[in-house]
């Protein structure tokens, strides 16, 4: 073989295919061994950083979440990447965008509108030959909502009387709202 033996880097491993046995030998006149299998030349799969958990609000993308791509036989250039949900009602496949060169990319996640939900995307990067997948999950959270309220006026030095409104939200009890008014 023409990998480097881990001690010296002026020996390599040698593996004598009759007895089976593996040692260092020193390097002379430059020969290599290409490892194969089954006829065919070693392959190995590309590179793919973890991609963290998000949490997206509904009506708006998540953030662009970074992620690093490698391989070792190919320009990370030429990589294939692709993205898949496991809940397209609630992201479809096309709101998985992919942005950034070399082995710096991004990922944005789109979804529908007046959805929520959890739903799990996986990414996939391939050199042609092998690929590699890394799964993520998406929440996407409906905002709480607030009742229209009308312009109001009144005289200088007096108040309003009450004015109704309503609030809610999906995932807590409209009394553990927090609401702040401001006045321009």
């Amino acid at each position: 073989s023409s990998s480097s033996y881990a001690s010296n880097s002026n020996s390599a491993w040698n593996v004598d295919f009759y007895n089976g046995y593996a040692s260092d030998w020193g390097k002379q006149n430059n020969l290599a061994v290409r490892l194969v299998r089954g006829g065919q030349a070693l392959s190995f799969a590309p590179k793919l950083s973890n991609i963290p958990d998000q949490q997206a609000i509904n009506n708006t993308s998540s953030s662009e979440v970074t992620f690093s791509v490698g391989d070792e036989q190919s320009a990370a250039s030429v990589l294939i990447i692709t993205g898949s949900s496991s809940n397209t009602n609630l992201i479809p496949h096309g709101n998985i965008i992919f942005d950034g060169t070399g082995t710096h990319r991004t990922v944005t996640v789109t979804p529908m509108l007046g959805q929520a939900g959890t739903t799990t995307i996986t990414v996939t990067v391939s050199d042609g030959s092998n690929s590699v997948s890394e799964s993520f999950s998406v929440t996407v959270e409906m905002p709480p909502t607030i009742s229209v309220i009308s312009d109001q006026s009144i005289d200088e030095d007096t108040a309003t009387a009450a004015i109704p409104f309503t609030v809610g939200d999906t995932e807590s009890a409209a009394s553990a709202l927090t609401v702040t008014a401001t006045s321009s």
